[in-house]
């Protein structure tokens, strides 16, 4: 009985130390670094969603919180664009702190809950969606700016871009409806 003891430990101090001895790194090379799930899983491995499941994300995305936050970042630059049609606008710097500035400010936070929030599940339309929050909270930063320090070139700039994005946006939002809008049309 103590004899199988004896060569029961033996066998076991035997796996520790070549299990110690393979793991642990040497002292003259790199350490062995675990692998990471790139390599474990490759990202060419993962099969890309059927139109269907994208459609139904989509729908999700838009139920669960993408539809106010497209609503809300719309409204703000609308309110911005409906600012500029008024004469004082480029003209008058108390115009622009009162009816202007608000709205930027507004697009800078939502640029920055519109990071935070899930992305748009198809990449591409994710990537489009990512561009314009990206232009306005530039342009919201530079707004504030340029209201606060007085500089009507940079003001200016910021409002073409906010122009500019209230040009592309209504395209974007109609791509992101019509992908969830094929999840209503599954039987």
């Amino acid at each position: 009985m103590a004899l199988q003891r004896l060569w029961v430990g033996a066998v076991c101090l035997t796996a520790v130390a070549l299990t110690a001895a393979v793991s642990l790194p040497s002292g003259g090379g790199p350490a062995q670094t675990s692998l990471t799930k790139d390599q474990l899983i490759p990202t060419a491995a993962i099969p890309t969603a059927s139109p269907q499941v994208l459609a139904a994300q989509t729908d999700a995305w838009l139920r669960l919180g993408g539809a106010h936050l497209t609503a809300h970042f719309t409204a703000e630059v609308l309110a911005v664009i409906t600012a500029l049609q008024d004469k004082s606008a480029l003209t008058d710097r108390g115009f622009a702190t009162t009816r202007i500035r608000p709205h930027c400010v507004a697009l800078e936070h939502l640029a920055a809950d519109a990071a935070a929030y899930f992305p748009v599940p198809n990449p591409l339309t994710q990537q489009r969606w990512t561009k314009p929050q990206t232009r306005s909270k530039h342009a919201g930063v530079d707004c504030r700016r340029a209201i606060t320090d007085g500089k009507f070139t940079l003001f200016a700039k910021a409002m073409r871009t906010f122009l500019n994005i209230g040009e592309t946006t209504p395209a974007l939002l109609d791509t992101i409806k019509s992908e969830a809008a094929s999840a209503e049309s599954r039987p």
